[in-house]
């Protein structure tokens, strides 16, 4: 066998296989519009002391599931004679994180334990300003998830944040030259979830694509 003979099936199978990804890729442009700048989303909310005083016990741990106005601290009120106060979960839910422990000082407002329910989740995703036009409520939502190899979730597309996503951080961008250097900034969208299964948690990587119109 020659080399030409060893080649040509190689060379043609490789035009195929392109052709095919090829497809497979415009088919994927044409029919959805995707970014995989997305993440499942909750809402952590704080339990916090309403005075200063020392952590007496903790009795929260993380994983734990507990419900609205449970204790899940005590401490004793400074300059309070000696009287007691509760910390109290805020919501029901799954505690997820426990910053503190007993004999801590805290003051008002300071974080002591996060809960987070895992009931009501959803899906962030940041989409490209270059195709937000292709994107409205209602649409539906095809979700991958990192940790659920093998799985597709569906959402719906509940509502645009009527900002970009560089308007909502810490530093927002300045311009201080004179040259002006174009950044394609991306605007947030919230995905509700249908029928979410266990094991997802705030955080997790997704990647998101939607049915276009």
């Amino acid at each position: 066998m020659n080399f030409k003979q060893v080649m040509l099936p190689l060379l043609i199978g490789l035009l195929v296989l392109g052709a095919g990804v090829g497809g497979w890729l415009y088919y994927q442009g044409s029919h959805y519009v995707t970014t995989s700048d997305a993440r499942v989303d909750g809402h952590l909310v704080a339990a916090v002391p309403t005075a200063a005083g020392k952590l007496l016990t903790v009795q929260a741990r993380v994983g734990q599931e507990v419900t609205a106005g449970q204790v899940l601290a005590v401490e004793r009120i400074t300059g309070g004679g000696g009287a007691q106060a509760d910390v109290t979960a805020p919501v029901s839910g799954t505690v997820a994180t426990v910053p503190v422990t007993a004999g801590e000082a805290v003051a008002p407002g300071e974080t002591v334990v996060t809960v987070v329910d895992l009931r009501r989740l959803w899906i962030q995703g940041d989409f490209k300003e270059t195709v937000i036009a292709q994107v409205r409520p209602g649409q539906q939502a095809l979700i991958s998830v990192d940790a659920l190899p093998g799985r597709v979730l569906h959402g719906v597309v509940e509502y645009l944040q009527p900002a970009t996503q560089s308007v909502f951080s810490l530093l927002p961008p300045i311009q201080t030259s004179g040259n002006y250097i174009p950044v394609t900034q991306r605007v947030p969208v919230h995905i509700r979830l249908v029928d979410p299964p266990a094991g997802l948690v705030p955080g997790m990587s997704v990647t998101v694509r939607l049915e276009r119109g």
